[in-house]
């Protein structure tokens, strides 16, 4: 087990803003439903919208939604009382990484004739961090854990037939899984950050909270996504036969397997909902940014988003399988000269699918 600590520096709205207060935002703060045409077109702006008095909105005018994800923000805890960036610090915001390997083998012998061995081999990787945002609680984008879990069996058995026969059948069994979870924000009340009921319940198609991402990237993005897991199985048969008659050492068998993958979900896929929230909705020119008008939180707390997207994701399934078959032959022409010869041919059975094979021959001069 392994723990690191990674402690961020990043930002969060002021206390002023959560309450619609942009007084000391260092830029002007203008109402979106203001929209109207310019009286005086030849300073090259159609429309024009007007400045909340004093900078600060209106309790009237805040969105419950904005209101309750704005204040769902950690509260900032460094620098001034007025600071709007750098005013956030996550320490130690730690991450883990748990490994644990396990392998074990039995062999057993039947008589003179016959041997068997089992094999079974077993690892389990669990990282859990925080999220690059450091956030806690709604905002938290965490992967707690992401998993990725090893499993690989095989049974061996080998019969000597007759003095110059051998059999051996092998299967192998494989599995591996590679998951992000999202524990601690999973089956999230949405109702508790203003969403009705009726959103929360049945209109999202992953119960966490929304995604909420800032344009201008001043703001770490808020929220998490999607879990995901991919889970890959594989069985394998291999049985061949070795005879030896003469100068011939010959080698047939097949290679049989059936791949199965299972996919749900993805990383960056929001069943919860991204909201994109920018300053374009709070600018004084609504065609036209500028550097001392308008701000991302100001068009959060007021409910207009720039953009957002709601996905749904299906659950997908897969399986191909693959067939080889081949024979082999050295013959040992004199002492000092073998040739060999291999004949193979596969079979993938998937779309497309594929049928190859060859002849080769080689020369061992001892």
């Amino acid at each position: 087990m392994e723990t690191t600590p990674a402690p961020i520096l990043t930002s969060v709205p002021s206390l002023a803003e959560r309450k619609g207060d942009f007084s000391k935002a260092g830029v002007n703060i203008y109402d979106p439903f203001s929209t109207a045409p310019n009286p005086t077109p030849s300073t090259n702006a159609n429309y024009l919208r007007t400045q909340f008095p004093g900078n600060i909105i209106p309790a009237a005018r805040l969105s419950p939604v904005g209101s309750a994800i704005i204040n769902a923000y950690p509260a900032p805890n460094t620098g001034s009382p007025d600071a709007v960036t750098n005013n956030f610090i996550a320490s130690p915001n730690t991450s883990s990484d748990h490994f644990r390997n396990w392998i074990g083998r039995v062999d057993q012998n039947f008589g003179e004739k016959e041997r068997m061995f089992f094999r079974y081999a077993h690892n389990r990787r669990n990282q859990i961090d925080n999220g690059a945002n450091g956030f806690t609680g709604a905002g938290r984008d965490a992967q707690d854990p992401l998993v990725r879990i090893n499993d690989n069996a095989v049974v061996d058995a080998l019969t000597i037939l007759s003095p110059n026969m051998l059999r051996d059948l092998r299967l192998g069994y494989a599995r591996f899984v590679q998951a992000a979870y999202r524990t601690t924000v999973d089956n999230f009340d949405d109702t508790t950050l203003g969403s009705s009921q009726n959103f929360s319940a049945n209109q999202r198609f992953n119960y966490l909270p929304p995604r909420i991402i800032d344009s201008t990237n001043a703001y770490s993005p808020f929220g998490t996504r999607n879990p995901n897991s991919n889970i890959t199985n594989l069985l394998t048969f291999e049985p061949s036969l070795s005879i030896v008659h003469g100068r011939h050492s010959l080698r047939f068998g097949t290679d049989v397997r059936d791949f199965r993958t299972n996919v749900a979900g993805g990383s960056f896929l929001y069943g919860a909902g991204e909201f994109t929230f920018g300053p374009g909705f709070t600018q004084q020119n609504p065609e036209t940014a500028s550097s001392n008008s308008g701000s991302t939180m100001a068009s959060l707390i007021l409910g207009t988003p720039s953009s957002g997207i709601l996905q749904y994701v299906p659950q997908l399934a897969y399986r191909w399988g693959y067939y080889g078959f081949y024979a082999q032959d050295d013959i040992k022409v004199t002492q000092r000269l073998t040739v060999n010869v291999v004949c193979d041919t596969t079979l993938r059975a998937h779309l497309p699918s594929a049928i190859s094979g060859r002849i080769a021959a080689g020369l061992l001069i001892n």
